[in-house]
């Protein structure tokens, strides 16, 4: 995805697995197979009943053998769609947590004049620092978070409505569900403040202290942690600043182009 770099941490990968118990399936066959060898040296058994129960015992074994398949089969299939599931959720939030802060990066270079890529709080920090200087700043930053609020609160639904297959493969664990869901009531929070707050600079604060708390929330979640070390590129105003210099290129051609004429 353009404009990610991560660090040290990986995105978490699936640790568990839809398993069948194999074990049951084990001894379920080793007393087939016994009960099928004792066929064969009860004398009785041999004499009237032999065709019967190795029939029986056959059949059994059989029957053991091919639910043991089917059930790993199922397995299979249902890990591979945890596994889709779950790529592409996290896929989402990633593009939440890179892209849902660009306008606020692109105002808030404005005045850094600094193209480095910063995690996404660290962007929400940097923005937060700027409206303590520039009052101008604080409408977007409070739209802006508030925007980035409401993208991220959608995917989190996405996600919980997922939870139980998540679960069951231990693709994600019950800490995650923990921390999605107050992640999704800072989003909630952040909507109520942003309505009901009247004073502007109250609510540029309190936004920022609902950044905190997600931020906090996706390192209590050990399958959302490496978000926190995604490194956020300042697309639009990379984007912003080529446009310019395009411009400015542009002009100083046309200029030059003039002064010949006029020679």
């Amino acid at each position: 995805m353009g404009g990610v770099r991560t660090t040290s941490k990986k995105a978490p990968e699936i640790e568990k697995s839809f398993k069948p118990n194999r074990e049951l399936y084990i001894w379920l066959l080793v007393i087939a197979i016994i009960l099928m060898l004792l066929c064969f040296d009860i004398p009785i058994i041999q004499e009237r009943w032999f065709s019967i129960a190795v029939g029986l015992t056959g059949g059994v074994f059989a029957s053991v053998l091919v639910a043991w398949l089917i059930d790993e089969a199922n397995c299979r299939r249902d890990e591979q769609e945890a596994k889709v599931n779950y790529n592409t959720l996290f896929r989402d939030l990633i593009f939440v947590f890179n892209n849902g802060l660009q306008v606020l990066i692109l105002a808030t270079e404005d005045y850094l004049h600094d193209d480095t890529a910063k995690k996404w709080h660290e962007w929400v920090d940097s923005a937060y620092e700027q409206t303590l200087h520039h009052p101008d700043l604080i409408p977007w930053f409070n739209e802006q978070i508030v925007m980035f609020s409401n993208d991220l609160m959608k995917q989190i639904k996405r996600v919980m409505g997922q939870d139980a297959i998540l679960l069951k493969s231990g693709i994600i664990c019950r800490d995650d569900i923990q921390a999605l869901s107050t992640m999704l009531t800072a989003c909630e929070l952040s909507n109520t403040i942003f309505n009901t707050e009247k004073n502007e600079n109250k609510c540029c604060a309190q936004l920022k202290t609902t950044c905190g708390l997600i931020r906090s929330m996706v390192d209590y979640g050990p399958s959302l942690q490496p978000i926190n070390d995604i490194m956020v590129e300042p697309t639009i105003y990379k984007l912003s600043l080529k446009l310019e210099q395009k411009e400015k290129a542009t002009r100083h051609e046309h200029e030059s182009s003039i002064t010949v004429s006029a020679t």
